[in-house]
């Protein structure tokens, strides 16, 4: 007959108990959550609010061509959303019956102007158009697929401390449109 062990120590055999397997978990847990704040959360923000609005005036170039008027999306800087207008009168105002949706980006994402821009030089504002509609600046795309204006939209976390920022820029004779990752003085291409 053999010994139980003596002094808590383990037979060969013995396996873990239920309690410290779930020690085990629960340190392993605290350390995961840990280990993920630190991992930069409001980078996959940021770049959610650039895919947004990417995906958004993409949407609207698509639909001027398909619908064969102007789609004017403006940015309200004050809520953090853009309107998406389907101007089938081409006069640039939201009249009766014209289609209008609104966007809002990441809650904490904000529009904002960089201390330099994705050209390296100091932009005026979070987005430099030559149109403001509704007092917002604004961008219209034609049936032909172009923009009315070339155009860069500026975003930061909003999170302390953070200098994470996107940009979004629109070319004006293609309508092509491209997202940026930045610190808000260095940029580099924002990929997909």
């Amino acid at each position: 007959m053999q010994r139980a062990s003596i002094a808590g120590r383990r037979r060969p055999g013995d396996g873990f108990t239920l309690v410290e397997m779930l020690i085990a978990l629960i340190v392993l847990g605290v350390l995961t959550s840990m280990v993920a704040r630190g991992i930069g959360a409001s980078g996959y923000r940021g770049d959610g609010a650039a895919r947004t609005i990417r995906s958004a005036l993409q949407q609207a170039q698509r639909t001027a061509i398909l619908r064969q008027y102007d789609v004017v999306v403006s940015f309200d800087s004050a809520r953090s959303r853009l309107r998406v207008l389907e101007d089938a009168d081409n006069d640039h105002v939201a009249d009766p019956g014209e289609l209008v949706a609104w966007h809002a980006i990441e809650s904490t994402q904000h529009f904002a102007q960089p201390a330099v821009g994705i050209d390296g030089k100091v932009p005026t504002a979070f987005a430099a158009p030559g149109t403001s509609i509704d007092q917002m600046p604004s961008l219209a795309f034609h049936r032909d697929g172009s923009a009315s204006d070339a155009m860069v939209i500026y975003i930061k976390d909003g999170t302390s401390g953070s200098k994470q920022m996107r940009a979004v820029a629109v070319t004006r004779s293609t309508g092509r449109i491209q997202w940026y990752k930045g610190n808000g003085s260095t940029w580099k291409g924002g990929g997909l």
